[in-house]
């Protein structure tokens, strides 16, 4: 769809439009170093002038919606005024502003962009990259707040994940106020949840597949039960279910406004394990692998069970157990991962000694580096986590809580066992293993 096809479509529920610029001095002219323009259901601003140095700026300011025309003009011309800023943007001549555009559901899911509903977008590349001023920093970091690099400026101001932006390029993000929240199967129940602009809610309808074992899928629409649905400021809440018969193994929602394409949330196919355990049959009873949980086969198998029940319970696990001596992970078991949530795992039957948290600690911060989840705010990304089936004294469990390490003993590695086996979304099996409420 066009720009203006989606920007139109969507209309009724924006009430202004926001502009935020990082702008460079270059030979006494205000270029561009990364603009986005989002029209917002939020009420207009004063202009302001978030932060100011002698070479870089970041400015903000508000539009009526009948402004964004004039907007796309203005960086057609390649200039615009901001906050009394005459900004420059490089764009070749022949750029087209009104592209075919895409949506952008992947790049919101992994957090491009730190906004709460999917949008359509479109980055409008210069025709050469903007250089910063190699000395940046230091006036950077000469503020009251000081910034390492500009990547924390952009990412404080603008809420953009710079490390993916091209420099010098403006995007235009559309958000479309229409998302699913959850979606899961609860026994032979599939329950989801989901949250839109109030004014959607007269014509708000989902489109379910369903299917079974034998590959047949069930297709129908349905609409919104008004009990089910709960309003808050300019957004609802709505959380509804749909029995399913026991041989349905999958399934797909999209959330729909006015039945148009383009303005969708869609939930691929989730995969219903129907008691997993069903593929060891051959080759481990229930009961063994019980054993095995229990550290009544010796630590190898113990460690090789976490990782299968973390693995049968939706995470995607890297075992890095049995190879100790080729990948130098010291301390560490294993790494699960769900969405944007990274577990890293130490297996022990043993005590939970303090050398033990140490070394998880040690190992988990050079992991930490090495995926760039350094910054205070993506630090709770990645949880340190000791799984053991000896019992844990509450003076070890608060000594190791207090230096940021979980521990899993026994009776929660049971509980993790049986949430498997009741079909609990991977989500709220991950922040039970965190201790995070969902």
């Amino acid at each position: 769809m066009k720009m203006s096809e989606v920007f139109n479509a969507n209309k009724e529920f924006y009430k202004s439009i926001h502009l935020w610029t990082a702008v460079m001095k270059k030979e006494s002219e205000w270029h561009n170093y990364f603009m986005k323009v989002m029209p917002m259901h939020g009420e207009k601003e004063e202009p302001q002038r978030l932060l100011e140095t002698e070479r870089f700026l970041v400015l903000h300011e508000c539009f009526d919606l009948s402004g964004f025309p004039s907007i796309i003009e203005s960086l057609r011309s390649g200039k615009l005024k901001l906050c009394d800023v005459e900004v420059h943007v490089n764009f070749p001549e022949n750029v087209n502003l009104d592209p075919e555009m895409y949506y952008r559901y992947s790049r919101w899911m992994w957090g491009l962009y730190h906004e709460r509903f999917p949008f359509f977008g479109e980055e409008i590349r210069p025709s050469s990259s903007v250089n910063l001023p190699r000395d940046l920093k230091v006036e950077l970091m000469s503020l009251d707040i000081p910034y390492s690099d500009e990547r924390d400026v952009l990412r404080e101001f603008m809420g953009v994940k710079s490390g993916s932006i091209n420099s010098g390029a403006v995007s235009v993000v559309l958000p479309v106020y229409l998302a699913i929240r959850e979606c899961f199967f609860e026994e032979n129940t599939l329950r989801y949840g989901v949250e839109f602009h109030k004014g959607m809610k007269k014509h708000i309808d989902f489109g379910i597949i369903i299917r079974d074992s034998k590959g047949v899928s069930k297709r129908y629409s349905k609409g919104i039960r008004k009990k089910n649905l709960k309003i808050s400021g300019d957004f609802c809440f709505y959380d509804d279910y749909e029995p399913v018969e026991a041989n349905v193994v999958s399934a797909q929602l999209a959330l729909r406004y006015k039945k148009t394409p383009f303005i969708s949330d869609i939930v691929e196919e989730i995969l219903r394990p129907t008691l997993p355990l069903k593929a060891f049959e051959n080759f481990w009873s229930e009961d063994r692998f019980a054993r095995c949980l229990r550290g009544e086969l010796g630590d190898k198998r113990f460690e090789w069970s976490v990782v299968t029940l973390l693995t049968l319970c939706g995470l995607k696990v890297i075992w890095t157990g049995w190879t100790k001596g080729q990948v130098a992970l010291g301390g560490t078991d294993f790494l699960a991962y769900h969405k944007d949530t990274w577990i890293v795992g130490e297996c022990t039957i043993g005590a939970v000694k303090g050398e033990k948290i140490d070394r998880l600690l040690e190992s988990t911060s050079r992991i930490r580096k090495s995926l760039g989840l350094v910054e205070l705010s993506t630090k709770g990304n990645i949880a340190p986590v000791i799984f053991t089936c000896s019992k844990v004294s509450e003076g070890t469990r608060k000594s190791a809580t207090d230096s940021g390490v979980k521990v899993k003993g026994l009776d929660d590695i049971m509980r993790i066992l049986d949430d498997m086996k009741r079909n609990k979304p991977p989500q709220e099996i991950v922040n039970f293993i965190r201790e995070r409420e969902w």
